[in-house]
């Protein structure tokens, strides 16, 4: 067998699951609430320009394990013999599919909540063009090359929200950002991507190098923070920052949990999250398909009050995690 790291096929890891899985229940918490509840309390707000909350981070948290996995996926194709062009096809193919299940599902969306028919752009759209290009940044094999492009990248957003009102009031009128704040999103799946690499690499030094990233990420973001203000809002390059270092931190947390000391009670309690770790795809389409008619409800006629609304909320998370639950012992979702 090679030598090459990057030719060793490595196991699933329940973290990982246990992680995408915990970053799909919160998107939906926080997808949910809001369109349920008025007056939403302030735990269950994101995107606001006035300060960085936790439901901030929770789209960084999936985009940062979207790139996590995305290096063992190359790991596993290329250990089972699949050259630099299969790979590639598979990441365009995952790509597009992505942008088209987006568009979709945001133009369905605003169909049932607009009454008219308007190109948005969503959270797939972001993952689908973060995916791509994270690969691309990947494919470079030196650590420098890698931490260039995602300070060029940056740095081009930090110019063009600092310098031209257009841009900042783009982004604040389309949903999730725009196809220009994928120059923030995406430097968060590339951190993932090289935290994967590094996982594959150097297993004995794994956690040391995710407290690192994480603690660097954290403190050159609180660095830039003064004139790249922390929102999710505007997707500064500090928030992308911040996010991404406590993207690094949560999945050590849960690693050295799951994975080092194996500690019975956080797996049990964790488990249930698996199912949307292993089908976040679906899961993400399915909280539209089983909620349409109650978001076009509560949209026309008014919505609940807190409480009510948030007991509606989780309900309905737990609708789609049993359908989820199904399809995954039937072996049924979306393959991409």
């Amino acid at each position: 067998m090679s030598d090459d790291p990057f030719l060793q096929p490595v196991q699933r890891l329940l973290a990982v699951d246990y992680f995408r899985g915990l970053a799909v229940l919160l998107m939906l918490v926080y997808d949910y609430v809001p369109f349920f509840t008025q007056n939403v309390p302030l735990i269950f707000q994101h995107g606001r320009e006035d300060r960085l909350l936790f439901g901030d981070l929770v789209a960084p948290f999936f985009l940062f394990i979207m790139g996590f996995s995305l290096a063992l996926s190359v790991n596993k194709r290329k250990a089972s013999g699949s050259n630099e062009s299969d790979i590639l096809r598979h990441v365009l193919v995952r790509s597009i599919l992505l942008l088209g299940i987006g568009f979709f599902i945001d133009i369905t969306r605003g169909m049932v909540i607009g009454g008219g028919l308007a190109l948005s752009w969503g959270v797939l759209e972001t993952l689908g063009a973060s995916y791509l290009f994270s690969y691309f940044v990947m494919r470079f094999r030196q650590l420098y090359a890698q931490i260039l492009t995602i300070g060029i990248s940056l740095g081009i957003h930090l110019a063009l929200s600092s310098f031209f009102p257009w841009y900042r009031n783009v982004v604040r009128s389309i949903s999730h950002g725009s196809p220009f704040s994928v120059l923030a999103w995406a430097p968060i799946a590339v951190i993932g991507t090289i935290c994967g690499k590094r996982f594959i690499e150097d297993r004995h030094r794994f956690r040391v190098f995710l407290a690192e990233v994480g603690m660097v990420s954290i403190l050159v973001g609180s660095a830039v923070s003064p004139i790249s203000p922390l929102t999710k809002r505007l997707v500064t390059s500090s928030y992308a920052l911040v996010s991404s270092g406590a993207s690094a931190l949560l999945l050590l947390l849960v690693y050295y949990l799951v994975e080092d000391r194996k500690q019975a009670l956080v797996i049990r309690l964790l488990k249930p999250l698996r199912e949307f770790g292993v089908s976040a795809l679906l899961a993400w389409a399915l909280q539209y398909i089983v909620a349409v008619y109650f978001i076009y409800y509560f949209h026309k006629y008014g919505k609940l009050a807190p409480f009510p609304g948030i007991l509606f909320a989780l309900g309905m998370i737990l609708a789609v995690w049993l359908v989820v639950r199904e399809a995954n012992r039937r072996n049924i979702g979306i393959r991409i």
